[in-house]
Order: C-alpha cells, then sequence, then structure tokens
C-alpha cells in the first residue's frame, strides 16, 4: 500500500495545530508585551511628574535671585537621579538654564509652569525635565524573546505529542481499514471489515465509521443484486416489446438487438447482426413531405451531442434495398463521463403515417366543404367548427368555440322539437335531421337543412355531437316564389271568374236602377238614394276592374300624380271610418318625396288596403296612425304605422297570403294586403314590415320612382 508520508492526516492536523497555537501565542505575547510595556512608562512617566513638580519652588527661588551658578547646580542634581538625560528652565518662551543631552526618539517628557520675578517683573516659567526610557524598550525586547522562545518548545512538544496520539488512536485504523477495503469484492461474499481493538475502545467514531462501512457494503449488494434483476427485467423487457431496439457503441457496431429488430429486420440469426456496423444493417433517412432526402444523421448526431434525437417522419433502407417508415429515437449511453455508444428504439408506423393521411385529407375535404360542420362535446359546448361555418355565420372561430350548438343551431323554429326530445333521440343512438331556421352574426334568418348525428366512445357514452348543415335559403326562397305564383295563378284566375260572375249581374242591377230613375216618377228623395244607389255599383264596378288589373298585367294607362295627392285622398275618403274609430291620422312627407310622382291607381290600392288593415287593428281601442315617407335612391319609403294589436308571430309568414284573414268569415275576405303585397311585385317593388303582438305594427312600402 503506496501512502505519501508527506500526505498525513495527522501531519496535516499537527501542521495546523502549530499555525494555529503560534499565531495565538504570538498575539498573546504581543498583547502582554503591550500592556506591559505601556504601564512601565506610565510608571516613569508619575515618577518624573512628582521630582519635577517638588524642585519647582527651590528653582523658582534660584531663578527670582539670579543665582546662575545655583541654579547649575540644582540642574546637574536633577540630571543625577536614575533616568534623567535632561533638564532646562525656560523664562518667558526662551531656554535660560539647560543641563544634558536629550534624544527626541526615545524619551518621556515632563513639564511643570509656575511665574518667576525676573528682572523686576513677574514672568512665566517652565522647568523641563526629560527622561530616557531606551533601558525599558530594551527590557521588553527581551522578555518578547525569552517568551517566544519558551512558547515555542512548548508548542512543539504539544505537537509532536498530538502527532503520535492521532497516529496511534486514528492513523494506523485507517489505514487498515483502507487495506480491508482494498481487497473487499461485492461480488463475492467476504468478511466484514474488523479491527484489532481492545475493548476498552467503547464504541469510538472508529468503531462507528467500521460500522458504517460494514452496512454500505451490505447495501452494495443488495444494490448490485436489485441491478441484476432490473438487467434480468430489462432484456426481458426488450425482447417482449414491440418496438425494435438496437445497441450500439461509440463507433456504431451493434453490441444488443431485440427481437423485434430482428424480425424487422428480417434476420434470423444473433450472429449475423451483432459485431456488423449498424449501417450495413439500414439506413435512417428523414422525409420531408413526398420527397425524401437523406440526412441520416439521428444516431451519430445523439453521440456527438450527447443528448438524445429523435424523428417522426423517417423510414428505414433496408440492405434488402426494402423501405419501412419509422418514428426513431436515439439515446447515448454513457461511461465514466463519456460517450460510450448509444440505444435506439425504431417504431414501425406504417400504420400511423397511412391514418394521417387519410386525417389530413378528410382535414382538407372538411376545410373546403361548402358545408357548415359543427362539432360538439357531451355538454353540446362547441369544439370545432369549419371554414364554411365561418364564412356563413359571420362569426369568429374564438367566437364560436364553448358555444352552446344549439345557440348556433336554433331549434326553436321547429316548433315541436325541444332539446331534451333532441337530447333523448342522441343519447338512443338516432340521429336526427330537418329543415330549420337560424341567424347569422348580421341577424339575417337562413333556412338550413341540418343532420346531427351522435358519436359514441368504446363504453358506449356520448362523447361528441357532430351537425352538418347545408345552407338552403335559395331553395326555400324558389319553393316560396314558386307556391306564391301558383297562388297568384289562382287568384288570377279567379278574379277574372269574381270579374264576369259578379261584373256582369251588377251591370244589370245599375241599368235596373237607372231605367226606374228615368221611367217612374219617384219623389226628390228617391231620386237621390236611386242615384247614389248608381254611383255605388259604379263604384263597385271601378274596384273589379282595379282587383282584376292587380292579378292581370292591364295594358290600361295610370294617371302619374304626386304622392301627397294620393295620401291625403286616401285619408280623406277614411276620415270617417278613422273618425268613427277614434284614431288620429298625420302625414309627414318630405319635400322629394311629396313631389314625387307616382301612379295614382296603384298606389292608392295599396295604401288604401294597408290603411284599412290598420283601422282594423285599432277598432275598439283608438290609436295613433302615422304616414310617413322619404327618397331612398330608385325608391320612395312609405311607411305606415299604428298602434293597435300587431301581429302575432305566428302569422307573419301569412299575412300576404291570399284570403288569410284574422277576423270572423262574415268581416273580411283575406284579400287586402294581399291586393297591395301583388301591386308592389307587379310594378317591381317590395312591402315589408315589422310588429310584435300589443305593440302596433309598421309596414314599409319601397314604391320605385320610375312607377
Amino acid at each position: 500500500m503506496n501512502v505519501k508520508r508527506d500526505n498525513r492526516i495527522a501531519g496535516k492536523l499537527v501542521f495546523w495545530l502549530v499555525i494555529v497555537s503560534s499565531t495565538l501565542t504570538l498575539a498573546g505575547t504581543v498583547i502582554e508585551l503591550y500592556f506591559d510595556y505601556h504601564g512601565h512608562l506610565e510608571r516613569i512617566s508619575q515618577q518624573l511628574g512628582r521630582v519635577t513638580e517638588s524642585r519647582v519652588p527651590e528653582v523658582r527661588r534660584v531663578v527670582g535671585t539670579g543665582d546662575e551658578k545655583s541654579l547649575e547646580i540644582l540642574l546637574k542634581n536633577l540630571l543625577g537621579l536614575e533616568r534623567i538625560a535632561y533638564a532646562a528652565v525656560i523664562v518667558d518662551d526662551e531656554v535660560a538654564w539647560e543641563k544634558g543631552e536629550r534624544d527626541s526618539r526615545y524619551e518621556l517628557v515632563s513639564v511643570q509652569s509656575f511665574w518667576v520675578n525676573h528682572r523686576m517683573m513677574f514672568v512665566p516659567a517652565v522647568l523641563k525635565v526629560v527622561t530616557d526610557i531606551t533601558p525599558v524598550r530594551e527590557y521588553i525586547l527581551q522578555k518578547f524573546l525569552h517568551s517566544l522562545v519558551a512558547n515555542g518548545i512548548k508548542i512543539f512538544l504539544v505537537g509532536a505529542f498530538v502527532f503520535l496520539m492521532f497516529q496511534y488512536l486514528v492513523t494506523r485504523h485507517l489505514e487498515e481499514i483502507a487495506r480491508q477495503i482494498q481487497k473487499q469484492d461485492i461480488t463475492k461474499p467476504s468478511q466484514p471489515i474488523t479491527l484489532a481493538r481492545g475493548s476498552h475502545a467503547g464504541g469510538d467514531e472508529i468503531d462507528q465509521v467500521v460500522a458504517d462501512l460494514n452496512a454500505m457494503r451490505e447495501k452494495a449488494r443488495d444494490t448490485l443484486k436489485l441491478l441484476e434483476k432490473n438487467e434480468e427485467r430489462l432484456l426481458l423487457f426488450f425482447d417482449s416489446t414491440e418496438e425494435a431496439i438496437v445497441g450500439v457503441d461509440r463507433g456504431g457496431i451493434c453490441s444488443f438487438i431485440n427481437d423485434s429488430c430482428m424480425e424487422m429486420l428480417g434476420r434470423t440469426s444473433y450472429e449475423e447482426v451483432i459485431g456488423r456496423h449498424v449501417d450495413s444493417l439500414f439506413v435512417h433517412r428523414e422525409c420531408s413531405g413526398a420527397v425524401c432526402s437523406e440526412k441520416g444523421g439521428v444516431i451519430a448526431s445523439s453521440m456527438e451531442c450527447a443528448c438524445s434525437q429523435q424523428s417522426d417522419d423517417g423510414y428505414l433502407q433496408m440492405s434488402s434495398d426494402r423501405l419501412l417508415f419509422v418514428s426513431l429515437r436515439s439515446y447515448p449511453v454513457f461511461r465514466d463521463g463519456e460517450v460510450s455508444g448509444a440505444i435506439i428504439f425504431i417504431k414501425d408506423n406504417s400504420e400511423k403515417r397511412q391514418l394521417m393521411h387519410e386525417r389530413e385529407l378528410l382535414s382538407q375535404a372538411v376545410d373546403q366543404s361548402p358545408v357548415m360542420i359543427v362539432i360538439a362535446d357531451n355538454r353540446h359546448k362547441i369544439e370545432f367548427v369549419n371554414p364554411g361555418t365561418i364564412r356563413w355565420s359571420g362569426y369568429s372561430k374564438d367566437e364560436l368555440l364553448g358555444r352552446s350548438l344549439f345557440s348556433f343551431v336554433n331549434l326553436s323554429a321547429e316548433g315541436e322539437l325541444t332539446v331534451m326530445q333532441l337530447e333523448q333521440r342522441l343519447l338512443s343512438g338516432k340521429k336526427w335531421e330537418g329543415v330549420i331556421r337560424t341567424n347569422s352574426k348580421w341577424g339575417t334568418f337562413v333556412t338550413v337543412y341540418c343532420v346531427i348525428s351522435p358519436v359514441f366512445d368504446c363504453n358506449n357514452n356520448m362523447v361528441n355531437t357532430i351537425a352538418v348543415c347545408k345552407e338552403v335559403s335559395y331553395e326555400a326562397a324558389l319553393q316560396d316564389e314558386l307556391l306564391n305564383s301558383k297562388k297568384m295563378e289562382a287568384v288570377g284566375r279567379l278574379s277574372a271568374r269574381f270579374a264576369h260572375e259578379f261584373g256582369n249581374p251588377l251591370f244589370g242591377v245599375r241599368a235596373v236602377i237607372k231605367d226606374i230613375a228615368e221611367r217612374l216618377e219617384v219623389s226628390e228623395d228617391d231620386a237621390i238614394l236611386l242615384q247614389l244607389a248608381v254611383k255605388e255599383c259604379d263604384k263597385m264596378r271601378g274596384m273589379v276592374r282595379e282587383f282584376q288589373e292587380v292579378y292581370l298585367e292591364s295594358k290600361s294607362s295610370d294617371v302619374l300624380i304626386e304622392m301627397h295627392l294620393v295620401i291625403t285622398s286616401v285619408l280623406s275618403e277614411l276620415r270617417l271610418y278613422l273618425q268613427s274609430e277614434d284614431i288620429v291620422s298625420s302625414v309627414e312627407l318630405d319635400i322629394v318625396a311629396s313631389k314625387t310622382l307616382v301612379s295614382k291607381n296603384k298606389l292608392n290600392l295599396v295604401v288604401r288596403n294597408i290603411v284599412l288593415n290598420s283601422i282594423d287593428a285599432m277598432q275598439g281601442r283608438g290609436g295613433y296612425l302615422k304616414v310617413t315617407g322619404k327618397v331612398d335612391g330608385d325608391y320612395v319609403i312609405l311607411c305606415v304605422s299604428d298602434t293597435g294589436r300587431g301581429i302575432a308571430n305566428e302569422h307573419h309568414e301569412l299575412i300576404f297570403e291570399p284570403f288569410f284573414s284574422t277576423k270572423p268569415e262574415v268581416e273580411g275576405a283575406g284579400l287586402g294586403l294581399s291586393v297591395a303585397y301583388g301591386t308592389m311585385k307587379s310594378i317591381g317593388g317590395t312591402i315589408t314590415f315589422t310588429s310584435a303582438t300589443g305593440k302596433g305594427a309598421s309596414f314599409s312600402v319601397h314604391f320605385p320612382v320610375s312607377c
């Protein structure tokens, strides 16, 4: 066992013990000598002060008498005292008498002031005495050297004792422990670490270290056994997993391969694979769309950068020129901190690739489809919408996601179908289909044909709802237009027959009344009544002709007059009717609309029927009738508003139907609004309305200016 003697723990311990002890001893000695030195100086200073103070009276007397000889003897006596090196008398800031020599580097000064009668004047004087402290410094230095030597010897002896004791108590046991550890082999049964120590040791730290090392040895053996078991399990996993696994060294030589990889490569013997370079077994390439480009650096790159690398879109080119689409993952293997190889996981994703391709085609079909496709979760919250839905609805994708499917597909238009009934139908596994009306972001109503189907998981729980809708507003409008055309055609035939069946008897009645008035002598009152009957017959004939002209193309000329004259004429004719129902009427036409020339007969017929309908709506309750008009482009928009009962929602689609009426059969035939609607259609105009039950109605007539 090679152990460097200069690197022993005992040597390091003694070294630092000497350093710390010497530092502490030196610091203590310096501090002690510092206080000792200053103590000596303080005692000398006090002694010097007492000497100086005791000599001041005698110096004052001698200086006052002017006896210089006595003063010199006095100063000489001062110098004779111990440690006093210099004495001087200073009078009026000038040195008058002095004795001795002074060294300003090593001296201690004592000064005593007094007043003296010098030359007939009292002036200040000073007795200055200086002592030499060099002996004190020499004493302190000698004491420091003696202390340093004595403490050095002590430290050396203590350090040597500590070194020997540590060597005996610790180092030799550590060396024995190290020697036994070197002989330990955890793969084989062996004796535990033991030390030949007396029973007096009593279980100290060395025994604790030995016990811990033996415990670590047992844990290491248990860990080794666990690793061996895990290695067996890992090998079993490698052989049983569906993924192909290949192990290569740093040079790319195959060192391990599992059964799945053997089957993938079409190999039957491990000897054909182990020891061969991985490039001779297969070459990995990455794909980009339909074009394949050789990159093939996933395995080498993982070992170069010492990190995992992955390729989800690639293929293997086998030695037999067979291609296989796979996903490949390469993980580096480390030994002693260096990359020693790699483990490669290969998964056949041909089926996944085909599914992804089909999914992409389906996604493109859904995105390009003109129909609306909406997918919701089991709580009917929208999770997906296609671009067709966004184009049709006007809402953005963020505005639609999270909304309720039934707020988007409005079932209230179906009337008989409720959301609960639809949920029950979907939960039973049945789809629902039908035509409904819903509205877009702009508030326009659109008719759609909708198919709502449920989606179930493997546990037969409904997880999604798919709604496929197609806008059929145009088809519905064509169907409504065709139906209206059929109805108008039927009414046209009816009007012709009505004109014939009703007009001929009316003509006969008129002729009889006129003949009676001409042949018979009647009273004046009767004559007035007969004349009134003839006028009413003429009026009825005119109404029959107007009714016929609505549904049959009339070639008769029409009179063009200003609009306000037509409105005023209609309200004048119906003035008594309005007054009887306690209805207040008003007309507000802008200047341009008021002066616009319009067809007298057609506008009269339209406005008359709308006003009569408004009067009927306010019958028995009174109210307000307001007629406004303005020009908007090529149309004059005439609005007739009332405060009547309004039109129920269920009657909105039927209001312009011929023979539809909410009045009793004896009170109306249901042709008024139908005649007005037909009249406007015949001249290229339209009639729209807004109404709600109990809030009145407002009819807007869009009358072409050219008419």
